[in-house]
Parts: structure tokens; C-alpha cells; sequence
């Protein structure tokens, strides 16, 4: 799906993205990676939700976000709830959901200043 904001104050919007790639900032990424308002790291290994570990968390709060969008292809996705409690006793929140609902609601809340960090899976 391609979206577009008439208007974006920071770096790295996304706009466009499909089942197997992103596009952020006019550039097309494929593979599990990182987005935030300042950074994208490609380096993340993680191809399935259903594999996210404390070792995945760790890769993702290093990043130093407040607000972390977990997005996989999977439309009912979940974590394991001990991966929810990490986060927030590390002082960020995780919302996990679709690729698409997670690159919109970055988009959102990066135009609004927000702290925030799309961490997407893509097999």
C-alpha cells in the first residue's frame, strides 16, 4: 500500500510497503529491520514473531525509543507477556500489530515528535 503526508518534519518516512519490503525515505528495504526517526538497522535476524526472544528485546531497546510497534505479517500476532513486562519495566511501551497498522501508526507518531521505533519482521 503507498501513502503519503503532504507534509513530514523529520527523517525517515515511511512510504510504501507490501509483503516483502519498505520504503523509507525514497529507499526500498527488504528483510527485518529497525525504523526510527533517526536510524534504520537491517541487521536484525529475526524472520518469524513466533522466535522473538529477551535477545530480540535487548537488540530493540538499544535503540533507546520510548514507544516500540511491533509489526509482522501476522494480522493476530502476539509476543510472550514476560516480553511486554520487559519492556515496560525498561520504561517503554510495545504495541504489537500488522506491518501495515505498525508503518501507519509510526508515521503518526514520528510527525508528532514522538519517540518512537517501528521494529518490523518480514520472512
Amino acid at each position: 500500500m503507498k501513502f503519503q503526508l503532504e507534509d513530514h518534519q523529520y527523517n525517515n518516512f515511511i512510504s510504501n510497503y507490501d509483503s516483502e519490503s519498505v520504503v523509507v525515505s525514497e529507499k526500498t528495504y527488504k528483510g527485518s529491520l529497525l525504523i526510527s526517526t533517526t536510524n534504520i538497522t537491517q541487521d536484525w535476524a529475526l524472520k518469524k514473531i513466533e522466535d522473538f526472544t529477551e535477545k530480540d528485546c535487548l537488540f530493540i531497546a538499544n535503540q533507546n525509543s520510548e514507544i516500540i510497534l511491533l509489526g509482522s505479517q501476522s494480522s493476530i500476532a502476539s509476543i510472550d507477556p514476560r516480553h511486554r513486562f520487559w519492556f515496560a519495566n525498561h520504561g517503554m511501551g510495545l504495541e504489537v500489530m500488522n506491518i501495515g497498522a505498525a508503518c501507519r501508526t509510526y508515521n503518526i507518531l514520528a510527525a508528532e515528535g514522538r519517540s518512537v521505533l517501528a521494529a518490523l519482521i518480514f520472512p
